[in-house]
């Protein structure tokens, strides 16, 4: 289809792509379109790589001196140096790119890629687009068995499809092919334990909270409160309540002090006889 692709024809691209999947079921067309987007992204990285490798020779041999005196005149005259430098920077994004995606792959699976995948499956120059989807599977895929498993079950359902690319490394389209099928497999069971486990856990979570809570020291005081009782103040520490008596030791009152209580305004102890107070702050 994309032979068909002119920019100089009146027909468009959209219009090209609709007369292509017409009449074909709603999978069909989105799997179709996805791999014209794919097969695109792979002659646009050849294309940038054909040009920037190209352009270092004509720098680094010196030929553009045939026609140029100098290198400024060819840069300003040649007519093309501004393209070229933005394929260039277009060309280094997407390296960087490619190595953040193998970076990945690597950290989910073990190993490099070159490792796992060995001569049998690595593509001699593998594309952004084959890389970002390698990185897509190992996100689905964390066992890299499975996954090699995946990889070459759709390899070889390639290479039994006539007319097709007899290639036996790995291409795009298989590395769809078994994202596709990792998503139609059935979960396994460990992996329905490692499920069950979190929910274990996440009931677990509140009883844990209140043990923490019921063990917070009790220097950490949030309130004083008023109790119904004129000779003892109840302490609220989250969610427990001390009671402080009258009758309490030196000692008790020495650790109080000690741990830092803080004064809170306390309502409803209005018109108590000054010794009253002098006696309560001697306690606190």
């Amino acid at each position: 289809m994309l032979q068909n692709f002119n920019s100089d024809d009146a027909v468009s691209v959209e219009d090209c792509v609709r007369r292509a999947v017409a009449g074909m079921s709603a999978e069909s067309r989105l799997e179709t379109a996805l791999e014209v987007v794919g097969i695109g992204l792979e002659q646009e990285e050849r294309t940038q790589q054909v040009v920037a490798e190209t352009w270092a020779l004509i720098l680094r041999e010196e030929w553009w001196n045939v026609r140029y005196n100098s290198l400024a005149e060819f840069i300003e005259r040649c007519g093309i140096s501004e393209t070229v430098k933005e394929l260039v920077g277009g060309r280094m994004r997407t390296e960087r790119l490619k190595r953040s995606f193998e970076q990945s792959v690597s950290a989910r699976w073990g190993a490099g890629l070159r490792e796992i995948l060995g001569e049998e499956l690595m593509p001699r120059q593998p594309s952004k687009a084959f890389l970002e989807a390698i990185n897509i599977l190992s996100k689905q895929v964390g066992d890299v068995d499975e996954a090699l498993e995946l990889l070459r079950g759709a390899r070889d359902d390639r290479l039994q499809v006539r007319q097709a690319n007899n290639d036996e490394r790995l291409r795009l389209g298989d590395v769809k092919a078994a994202i596709k099928n990792a998503e139609a497999r059935p979960p396994k069971r460990s992996q329905i334990t490692a499920s069950h486990s979190q929910i274990t856990a996440i009931d677990e979570e509140p009883d844990s909270q209140i043990t923490a809570i019921e063990e917070e020291p009790d220097s950490q005081i949030t309130a004083i409160e008023e109790e119904s009782s004129e000779s003892e103040l109840v302490v609220r520490q989250g969610s427990r309540r001390r009671t402080i008596v009258e009758s309490e030791s030196e000692e008790e009152r020495f650790r109080r002090r000690r741990d830092g209580l803080v004064t809170v305004e306390m309502r409803g102890w209005h018109g108590r006889p000054e010794g009253f107070w002098k006696g309560l702050k001697e306690k606190i």
